[in-house]
């Protein structure tokens, strides 16, 4: 059984893999104020959405200095 740890980092790891590899498939039309569209789901976009997602993404790296999370 892992420990806690093991078992929070195996979570975390998930997240950071779903996160990153969230693409917008079109299904939303949701337009920025200036009439262009937005793209609120991937980080091929940037609009305050992605830049939560990442600053937690930084933040995590900045706890556990996991180089493979820097890619």
């Amino acid at each position: 059984m892992p420990s806690t740890g093991d078992a929070l980092r195996e979570r975390l790891d998930l997240l950071v893999a779903g996160i990153t590899a969230l693409r917008h498939d079109g299904r939303f039309h949701e337009p920025n104020l200036d009439g262009t569209p937005g793209d609120y789901i991937s980080f091929d976009a940037w609009e305050w959405p992605q830049g939560v997602g990442l600053y937690g993404l930084v933040r995590l790296w900045q706890f556990t200095g996991d180089p493979a999370q820097v890619r």
